[in-house]
């Protein structure tokens, strides 16, 4: 089977379409021993739809729902993990070799019709503005080869500066948070709370839960 799928990936009019395809790219490296197999992935839907809006989740089963006819497809696979109890940890020992055939294969032939599916959304609207084409097929593709290099033979890093680097931003940052308790005439002010910096940036909120949304921009609608 491996053979077969190196014989139709290995061809220079073969390319790859793939979801956060750099995991897809690694287990292909080292099972087909194919060493340019990262030039060939030419769209991942991941980082499409993140440079689209990069607000939104960006998961298969989020886009699946959305831009596809598929819908949330992996109801079966996750009922069988939930009756057997099976673990996310015990899956990546296994790599799922304990799911059924049928079910697996099944969930997998979705997995790339939903890819499909989404890439053909997402594409004319990368295609269609040129300043994110560009961002698209000439930054953030070229550069997932360097960054599966990275992943598969680590990095080489400058300790001393690293070192360095953590006692310079830690002490810029220990200066921003004095700041803000000053501010905010609270000593222990955290500014890694939402609710906290919600109320610095916009206030205390108003009892009304339709005011406090119009205050945040968004403006209720009753049926």
């Amino acid at each position: 089977a491996l053979l077969i799928l190196q014989g139709m990936l290995d061809t220079d009019e073969t390319y790859l379409i793939g979801h956060n395809g750099r995991g897809d790219l690694i287990w292909m490296f080292l099972h087909l021993q194919m060493k340019n197999i990262a030039e060939r992935l030419k769209f991942d839907t991941m980082l499409a739809h993140h440079a689209l809006n990069d607000t939104l989740p960006h998961d298969l089963t989020y886009l699946s729902n959305t831009m596809s006819d598929l819908g949330v497809y992996d109801t079966e696979l996750n009922n069988y993990k939930r009756d057997n109890k099976i673990n996310q940890k015990m899956l990546d020992a296994d790599s799922y070799g304990m799911i059924p055939y049928d079910i697996l294969a099944l969930y997998s032939a979705k997995d790339v019709d939903a890819t499909f599916q989404i890439s053909e959304k997402l594409k004319p609207e990368i295609d269609n503005d040129p300043q994110l084409k560009y961002l698209f097929y000439e930054i953030i593709m070229p550069v997932t080869p360097a960054i599966l290099e990275m992943e598969l033979n680590g990095l080489d890093v400058d300790v001393p500066a690293l070192l360095k680097l953590i006692d310079q931003y830690s002490e810029a940052l220990r200066i921003i948070k004095d700041r803000l308790c000053e501010l905010t005439l609270d000593p222990y002010f955290n500014p890694g709370s939402f609710k906290q910096i919600g109320k610095l940036v916009y206030g205390e909120p108003k009892k009304d839960a339709s005011d406090n949304l119009i205050n945040f921009g968004f403006i209720p609608v009753k049926a």
